[in-house]
């Protein structure tokens, strides 16, 4: 895979691409940058308010942080 064709380096070209900002936030996650993945996933909720997958992470990152309630909401809108 090279760089040219890393899904990351679409953001550049096509930065409404919101599979590519959920993979980001995963990676991110994944590194236990819960601020930037929230960012991430964020940034695609503010492009489709019901976008369940990005709720979900979004869900999960929240209840990481322990901010139970705000975890609770989205999760809840996921499933709506």
């Amino acid at each position: 895979l090279t760089y040219q064709y890393h899904p990351f380096y679409r953001l550049a070209l096509e930065p409404e691409a919101l599979d590519v900002w959920l993979m980001r936030g995963q990676a991110l996650e994944a590194q236990e940058q819960y601020t930037a993945a929230l960012a991430n996933y964020g940034y695609v909720l503010s492009r489709e308010d019901r976008h369940s997958e990005a709720l979900s992470y979004q869900c999960r990152v929240l209840g990481q942080l322990g901010n139970t309630e705000a975890a609770l909401k989205a999760c809840d809108r996921a499933l709506r």
